[in-house]
C-alpha cells in the first residue's frame, strides 16, 4: 500500500467552483451517540472498505474539535486548525491504495468545558467528503463507519500554578491499562448529523461553514531533546530544583546514554529528569517505551525556571539550579507492552521535565525525541553587516517569529496560542520583509474581517470562545491590510476586504464626541501597550483619560490609520471614499495640535490633566504626517531629551522606529535594536513578551511581536521600501548611522532585492540588484539615482 500527503490544496479565495469540484452537500458530520458539548471525549472511527483494483481518492477531513487520521495502520496527517463557524477549515489528502482491503481509522478529540480559547466549537463531530467517484465507499453519513469510545484518555484542568492567564489545551492523562482489552462490543453506529455546508454559500454561527484550507501542511520533524541537566529520585512539590552534585554520575549516565542505549528504570524508584533544549520549541514529546506496568510518566514543559515558589520572576533562562520547575504537563500511565507515547496537544518551551514513578516492574526507555511542529517559515530574507550584535539578533527574531507561526499568527505559543492583530501587523511585516511565503498574512486578514460583531469591530484576537475587543487593535487590521497592499501585489484581496474596513472605521466615527474627539469603548479593553505609568491592575495599562475622557494617544492613532485607508482606497481605485478619510484625518489632526500640543515642552500631552506625556502620542502624531514643520522640529529634540516621558514596550518599539525614519535620526533605530540583544545576554532564545518592568512581568518568553526588528533591518537599516502600492516600484534609501558594511536580501514578489554596502577610504559603494520588470530610485545623502532590474553599483564620496 502506498500514499502520499498532499499539501492542503489552494483555492482561490473567491473561487465560483467549489461547490461542483467538493460534494459537500452529498456527506453528513457524524458522532458518538448523544455527545454533547460540555463532555471532554477521545473517540476512535474506524471503516473497512475494499478496493477492486488499484485506486487514488481525495479525502477532504474535518473535526470538531480535532483529528489524527491513519490508513492501514500508517499515519497520514492531523488537523483541524484553529476555525470558527463561519470558516470551518478542512484538510486535503490524495491517497493511492493497491487492490484488496483496507481501513481507515480516526482519533478525534474534543475538550468540551475544558477547551483552550482558540478552540471554539459547534457540535463535536468528524466528517470525511471523498471525490464524487468515492463517495458511497468513503463518506460518513453513508459508508459503513463505526465508533467507540477511548476512556484511557481523560482531560484534566490546567493548575493555576503559572499565576497568570494561560489559555492551551489542557492536561492529558492517558492509561494504557484501558486500552490492553478491546470489546469489540465497544464499537457502535455513529449518530448521523448534519449535512456538509459549502461555506462560500452559507456561513452561520450555528453550523459548520467548510471552507478550504489557506495554509500548506504544517512542518513536522523529528529532532533529539538536547541534553538532561537535572536528575533525582524525589519530585519536590513546588518544583524546586536543587543543584545536588552527588547525582552527576547519574546525569552523565543519562546523557551519554540519550538515544543511543536504552534507559533503565528499576521497579518502584522515582526519578525526575530535566532535559534543555538547543533551542526554543514547539513540539509533541515522543517516547518509545517498553514494559513498566503500572508505570507513571509525567511530561512537563516550561520556558524557563522561576526564582520564586509562587511569583513569576525568573533572572536568566540558562539557569535554572536553586529555582522552582513550573508548567503545563501530561501523563501516560504504562500496561507494560511496547508503545510509543505522543500526546495529542504540542507544548512549547525550553525546558522538559520528565517525572517517571516505576511500579513492579522494570521500564526501559528506549528513546526520547520531541516531534517539532509549527508553520514551516523558511526566511529568504537576509542581513549581515559588520556589527556583531545586530547579527545575532536576526536569527533570535526569526525563530520568535517561527514558533509563533502555527495554522495563523499567534502572539506566544506558552500561555495562549491566539491571533491577535496588534501581534499579528508586526509579525506580518516581519513575514513580508523577510519570508516569500506569505500565507499566514492573506489568512489572517480574511479570518479577521469575517470576525466582525454587530457593530463593525474586528476581534481583537480571533478565533476565539470569548469575544473580546481591543479597538486599538481593530485600527491595526487596517494598518495590516495597508502593509499587505502596499508589500504585495494583491488587489483582488485587497478590493475584497476594502467593505470590511469601511464598516470598521463608520463604526468607529459613531464614536466621536461632540468636539470631534474619539472616545474609547465603554465595552472593550482600550489597550494600548504595556505601559508601567499607565498600569491600574493586572492587565488594565489603559492609556490616561482614555474610558471616560479624550485620550490623545488614540486619537493620533485614529488619525494615523485613516492616512492609510486614503492609500488602499486609492490603490483599489476610489477617489471619493479616499477624499473621504483624508478630510476626517486632516480635522482630527488640526483639532489634536490645537488641544494638545505643549509648546513649551515641544511636546503633545497624553490628555487635558497635562500630567501624562508619553512616547507613544508622540510617534503617532509624527507617523500621522499631518503636523507643522515646527512642531515636528521640536518632536525632533523632545521626544528624545524630554524628561518623565511614558516608555514603548517590545510592542510600539516598532512605531518608535518608524517615527525615527521620519525624522531622519538613524542611530536612534540602530541603538533601540541593541535592546534586542540583552534578551540573549540573559539566556534567552527567543524575543519575550515586554522589557523587565514594574507591573507587567515578563510573563512570555517568546512572544511574535518582538520580531519586528527583521522588518527594522530591511526597511529602515537597509531602507528598502515599496515607492507605492502593490511594489510595482522601489525606494532604497539607507539609514546605516555607524555601520561601515551590510549585506542583505529583501523579500519582493518578483523575487529578491541585494543591497551591498562598503564603507572605506572616504568612498561609500553601495550594489544592488532587482529583479526583472522591477524599476526604482536609490536615495543616500543628497544622491538620487535611477534604479533598473538587474546589477548596478554606485560610489560616492563619504561626507
Amino acid at each position: 500500500m502506498n500514499f502520499k500527503i498532499k499539501e492542503h490544496k489552494q483555492f482561490p479565495i473567491n473561487w465560483e467552483n467549489f461547490y461542483i469540484e467538493i460534494p459537500v452537500l452529498a456527506c453528513n458530520w457524524i458522532s458518538y451517540p448523544n455527545a454533547n458539548l460540555k463532555e471532554p471525549s477521545v473517540l476512535q472511527y474506524h471503516l473497512n472498505f475494499k478496493t477492486a483494483n488499484t485506486d487514488a481518492f481525495t479525502l477532504h477531513i474535518s473535526a470538531d474539535q480535532n483529528y489524527m487520521l491513519w490508513l492501514d495502520g500508517e499515519y497520514i496527517g492531523r488537523g483541524s486548525e484553529m476555525k470558527s463557524p463561519e470558516n470551518w477549515f478542512f484538510e486535503s489528502y490524495e491517497i493511492s491504495v493497491d487492490k484488496g482491503k483496507h481501513s481507515l481509522e480516526a482519533i478525534v478529540w474534543h475538550y468540551g468545558d475544558l477547551s483552550p480559547d482558540n478552540r471554539m466549537s459547534v457540535f463535536p463531530g468528524f466528517i470525511v467528503i471523498p471525490d464524487a467517484k468515492h463517495i458511497d465507499l468513503l463518506g460518513t453519513g453513508i459508508a459503513k463507519w463505526k465508533v467507540k469510545k477511548l476512556h484511557g484518555i481523560t482531560f484534566h484542568p490546567l493548575l493555576k500554578t503559572l499565576g497568570v492567564y494561560i489559555s492551551v489545551p489542557p492536561v492529558e492523562i492517558r492509561d494504557y491499562r484501558k486500552f490492553s482489552h478491546v470489546n469489540k462490543s465497544a464499537w457502535l453506529e455513529p449518530q448521523v448529523l448534519d449535512k456538509g455546508i459549502n461555506g462560500t454559500l452559507r456561513k452561520e454561527p450555528t453550523i459548520h461553514s467548510l471552507v478550504p484550507s489557506l495554509i500548506k501542511e504544517l512542518y513536522c520533524s523529528e529532532i533529539m531533546p538536547g541534553k538532561a541537566v537535572h536528575v533525582s529520585e524525589t519530585e519536590d512539590k513546588a518544583g524546586y530544583i536543587n543543584n545536588d552534585i552527588n547525582n552527576l554520575n547519574e546525569l552523565n549516565r543519562i546523557n551519554s546514554n540519550l538515544n543511543k542505549k536504552s534507559l533503565f528504570f528499576k521497579p518502584n524508584t522515582t526519578t525526575r529528569v530535566i532535559l534543555s533544549l538547543d533551542n526554543y520549541y514547539c513540539g509533541y514529546t515522543k517516547l518509545s517505551v517498553k514494559n513498566g506496568s503500572g508505570a507513571k510518566i509525567k511530561i512537563t514543559w516550561a520556558e524557563a525556571g522561576f526564582t520564586d515558589p509562587q511569583k513569576s520572576t525568573k533572572s536568566h533562562r540558562d539557569v535554572i539550579a536553586g529555582k522552582y520547575f513550573r508548567g503545563v504537563w501530561d501523563e501516560f500511565i504504562l500496561d507494560g507492552a511496547k508503545r510509543e507515547l505522543l500526546p495529542l496537544a504540542w507544548r512549547s518551551g525550553r525546558y522538559i521535565e520528565l517525572y517517571i514513578k516505576t511500579s513492579y516492574e522494570p521500564l526501559e526507555i528506549k528513546e526520547i525525541k520531541i516531534i517539532e511542529t509549527r508553520y514551516d517559515l523558511k526566511p529568504t530574507g537576509k542581513f549581515q553587516c559588520d556589527q556583531k550584535t545586530l547579527n545575532e539578533i536576526v536569527p533570535l527574531c526569526i525563530r520568535t517569529l517561527q514558533v509563533s507561526s502555527h495554522d495563523n499568527f499567534v502572539d506566544c505559543p506558552f500561555y495562549e496560542q491566539l491571533p491577535y492583530t496588534g501581534d499579528g501587523r508586526l509579525e506580518a511585516l516581519a513575514n513580508l520583509a523577510f519570508f516569500k511565503d506569505d500565507s499566514l498574512v492573506r489568512k489572517m486578514l480574511i479570518i479577521f474581517s469575517e470576525s466582525r460583531d454587530l457593530q463593525g469591530f474586528t476581534m481583537s484576537s480571533w478565533p476565539r470562545k470569548v469575544w473580546n475587543v481591543i479597538p486599538s487593535f481593530s485600527l491595526s487590521w487596517i494598518g495590516m491590510l495597508h502593509d499587505y497592499a502596499l508589500w504585495r501585489n494583491d488587489k483582488k484581496l485587497i478590493a475584497s476586504l476594502i467593505p470590511a474596513m469601511r464598516a470598521l472605521l463608520d463604526c468607529l466615527l459613531t464614536r466621536i464626541d461632540s468636539n470631534g474627539f474619539l472616545r474609547g469603548v465603554d465595552t472593550a479593553w482600550n489597550f494600548i501597550d504595556w505601559v508601567d505609568e499607565w498600569a491600574k491592575g493586572e492587565c488594565a495599562h489603559n492609556a490616561p483619560s482614555i474610558q471616560k475622557g479624550v485620550n490623545a494617544t488614540y486619537n493620533w492613532l485614529f488619525v494615523y490609520i485613516l492616512g492609510l485607508a486614503k492609500e488602499i482606497e486609492e490603490y483599489a481605485g476610489d477617489a471619493i471614499m479616499a477624499s473621504r478619510w483624508e478630510k476626517l484625518s486632516a480635522e482630527l489632526a488640526e483639532k489634536l495640535q490645537k488641544r494638545f500640543w505643549v509648546s513649551d515642552k515641544g511636546l503633545f500631552k497624553d490628555d487635558d490633566s497635562g500630567k501624562c506625556f508619553s512616547e507613544h502620542t508622540q510617534i503617532l502624531a509624527i507617523l500621522s504626517e499631518r503636523l507643522p514643520m515646527k512642531n515636528l522640529s521640536k518632536l525632533r529634540t523632545s521626544l528624545f531629551m524630554a524628561n518623565g516621558l511614558a516608555k514603548c514596550s517590545i510592542y510600539y518599539k516598532h512605531y518608535f522606529f518608524e517615527a525615527c525614519r521620519k525624522l531622519d535620526i538613524p542611530e536612534k533605530i540602530i541603538d533601540g535594536l541593541q535592546l534586542w540583544h540583552s534578551f540573549i545576554d540573559n539566556g534567552f532564545k527567543t524575543v519575550p513578551e515586554t522589557f523587565e518592568n514594574k507591573t507587567f512581568n515578563q510573563r512570555s518568553d517568546c512572544h511574535g511581536w518582538g520580531s519586528h526588528p527583521l522588518y527594522h533591518l530591511i526597511a529602515n537599516v537597509c531602507g528598502i521600501r515599496p515607492f507605492g502600492m502593490g511594489f510595482h516600484k522601489v525606494i532604497i534609501s539607507p539609514m546605516l548611522a555607524s555601520l561601515s558594511k551590510v549585506e542583505a536580501k529583501c523579500v519582493h514578489p518578483d523575487g529578491m532585492i541585494d543591497f551591498r554596502y562598503v564603507k572605506s577610504n572616504g568612498k561609500i559603494h553601495f550594489e544592488i540588484i532587482l529583479p526583472r520588470r522591477l524599476y526604482g530610485e536609490f536615495r543616500f545623502q543628497n544622491n538620487i539615482k535611477k534604479l533598473k532590474p538587474g546589477k548596478q553599483s554606485i560610489t560616492i564620496k563619504d561626507q
